[in-house]
């Protein structure tokens, strides 16, 4: 494959990483294999502690290479601070890539992806490579470098949006068990499938009596139900378990790192994890306002998957799950001090006594409960028939700016941005079917827009319906997360412009446009002269705020309407969607040549840089988006041919070598 045919397919695939998925990652590793020739070529991208490779693989080898030795590839990389060669020695034992003195061959040979300063990530080839090879495929992934580093970039944000978003519904699912729940034993199982959902762990939820004994163990969650090892799961309830004492006593995360041969645990427990194959696991308290309610517990078949992220995660979990759980309890307490008090007035009206101690009973439940609404990271709210808010939780104040009487007695209506309105009519149709989740924008008391997710339920005296108790949660960060995500996709990471994708988009409309009125457009494809001098003499930083303040001259010097786009490294193209013919479209050719001959003067040093353009029209020269930009491509090297610092426009069919200048 050609370099320049590899160059820009890999830019197209830099642009539709985001709707192509991982194959686009594939596509590039076969792309950079064929060029620089290797069968066996990977993509990894770290934080400087851990890495992720890709395309993905499963387990923790990599083609030969292990984690350790990837690792320190990575750290060497970015403190260079450059693009650099590496080799990896014979001896696995080391696990090291030891810097190239030119003349050994190694097995494999690894590169630094660099946009500029910014470290991108490390590809990896395998060989065997000599040294006349290996700086060859340097040279072409210093070329690649930028539109690989961009694809390894949109998928670090897109998977760190997806397990923002995995994190925030795992959440939110926990707490919508308490408004979904009849029952302690629903309560245990739909959140022990929140949080096996949510992890993919093998996890279980044990509530403890007052004692620290299991009171209840979820079983849907686990995936020995139905199989002769059930049995053995549930009988673990019954075997001593120090590390469940530990947690009542200390209430602090415990890590089992080995569950098969760990002596904390009892021999039983042992032998059931030796059977079931699970290697390592997690137990978290239940913590609510220093009482240990229950146990979260999470296994795995892998050695070490509970990084500090994870843990993390878990942790919110159960401390979510613990508010979830006190709260079902508290609600069941207070129902049955209802009941009894009722009974006890119907039935022992003579003891005053006996009746005083349980409204006493019944306050201290409702204040815990109160504490309980109060505390909980969502708001809680309640509406009547009309949609007048009747009771809202204290943390509306910290999302909206109104404090609880603010908003009582108010239609919710009263605070939706004016565009999300029709929304509702959908929202407060709930009051008479099932539980309905809503996303939309809300207006706080300083004017500022956020955005809330909402899920509700109707609440129901007898057969009739009279309002709605509803959950709301502050989703903003993950909806400015997807729009910065949308924004990347369509334009140049240094310079701001539009790239290729968005490009094509508005080619596509102002084609459609002059078919109709029958007009010409234009399509201008410009490469600077000699810009690799630049970056050779004054480094990436300089050659990258070139390229910023070339994006600056080409927007200031054409007009209002005319598309400016970046297509990767140092060519642009200019779509000038109305021009008067060929003369009118040359005169602006001329005056973007002049200002390119200005000097340029980037930190505090002087360069003469200047640009060779090829110009293709419509319909002369093509008639579809894909011709235009060919044959446009085409006229800008016979200009660099021709000497460069100039324009050339395509010539026709006949091949006619004609240099278009017009008189000014």
């Amino acid at each position: 494959m050609r370099k320049l045919d590899a160059l820009e397919a890999l830019a197209q695939l830099a642009v539709a990483r985001t709707t192509e998925g991982d194959g686009a990652l594939t596509e590039a590793t076969r792309i950079v294999g064929a060029v620089v020739g290797s069968d066996d070529v990977r993509l990894f991208v770290g934080d400087g502690v851990t890495f992720h490779a890709y395309p993905r693989t499963e387990g923790e080898d990599f083609f030969g290479l292990s984690p350790e030795g990837l690792l320190y590839a990575d750290q060497e990389l970015r403190k260079l601070g450059h693009s650099a060669v590496f080799t990896v020695g014979q001896d696995r034992q080391h696990h090291l890539l030891a810097p190239t003195d030119g003349r050994q061959a190694g097995t494999y040979v690894a590169f630094g992806l660099w946009t500029g300063q910014t470290y991108g990530g490390t590809v990896v080839a395998r060989g065997p490579w000599t040294a006349t090879a290996a700086g060859r495929a340097g040279r072409f992934l210093e070329s690649a470098g930028p539109a690989l580093a961009t694809m390894l970039e949109l998928v670090a944000d897109a998977d760190r949006t997806e397990r923002l978003q995995q994190q925030m519904n795992a959440l939110a699912d926990v707490a919508r068990v308490f408004t979904r729940a009849q029952s302690m034993r629903e309560v245990v199982e739909e959140i022990a499938s929140a949080v096996n959902s949510a992890t993919g762990f093998l996890c279980s939820l044990d509530l403890l009596d007052t004692r620290g004994r299991i009171a209840m163990r979820s079983t849907a969650a686990s995936r020995f139900t139905g199989t002769p090892l059930y049995e053995a799961w549930l009988a673990l309830i019954r075997a001593p378990d120090p590390i469940r004492k530990m947690i009542v006593r200390t209430p602090q995360p415990v890590v089992l790192p080995d569950l098969q041969n760990d002596p904390r645990i009892s021999e039983e427990a042992r032998e059931f994890y030796r059977r079931s194959s699970l290697v390592s696991a997690i137990t978290l308290p239940l913590l609510f306002q220093d009482e240990v309610v229950g146990l979260l517990r999470a296994a795995s078949l892998k050695p070490t998957p509970f990084d500090p992220p994870t843990v993390e995660l878990l942790r919110n979990l159960a401390l979510q799950a613990a508010v979830v759980v006190k709260g079902a309890q508290l609600w069941r307490e207070l129902q049955r001090s209802r009941k009894k008090l009722q009974s006890r007035n119907q039935k022992l009206l003579h003891q005053i006594s006996e009746r005083e101690r349980a409204e006493e009973a019944l306050q201290r439940s409702e204040e815990m409960f109160r504490d309980l609404v109060e505390n909980i990271s969502e708001v809680i709210c309640t509406m009547d028939e009309d949609g007048r808010v009747t009771y809202v939780s204290p943390v509306v104040e910290q999302i909206t700016g109104y404090s609880p009487a603010e908003v009582v007695g108010r239609s919710i209506a009263d605070f939706i941005h004016a565009d999300d309105l029709p929304l509702i009519e959908s929202f407060q149709m709930t009051v008479s079917e099932l539980l309905e989740r809503s996303e939309f924008r809300i207006l706080t008391k300083s004017g500022e827009t956020r955005w809330v997710g909402i899920s509700s339920r109707p609440i129901s005296d007898g057969d009739r319906v009279v309002g709605l108790r509803a959950v709301m949660a502050d989703i903003t960060d993950r909806k400015q997360a997807e729009d910065q995500v949308k924004y990347q996709a369509y334009h140049d990471v240094l310079t701001g412009l539009p790239n290729r994708r968005l490009l094509m988009d508005r080619l596509a409309m102002a084609l459609a446009q002059r078919r109709r009125d029958d007009q010409p457009l234009a399509v201008m494809v410009l490469d600077l002269d000699r810009f690799k001098l630049v970056n050779d003499t004054g480094g990436h930083a300089i050659g990258d705020e070139l390229l910023q303040r070339v994006a600056e001259r080409l927007t200031n010097t054409t007009r209002e309407g005319d598309t400016v786009a970046r297509m990767g490294g140092d060519e642009f193209l200019v779509l000038l969607p109305e021009v008067a013919g060929v003369k009118g479209t040359c005169e602006i050719a001329e005056r973007i040549l002049e200002r390119f001959r200005l000097p340029w003067v980037l930190a505090g040093r002087e360069f003469n840089v200047t640009a060779s353009i090829g110009i293709a029209m419509y319909p002369q020269h093509g008639e579809d988006s894909e011709t235009l930009l060919r044959n446009a491509d085409t006229a800008m090297y016979r200009a660099k041919d021709q000497g460069r610092d100039n324009f050339y426009l395509f010539a026709s069919a006949v091949n006619v070598d004609v240099r278009h200048r017009v008189a000014m």
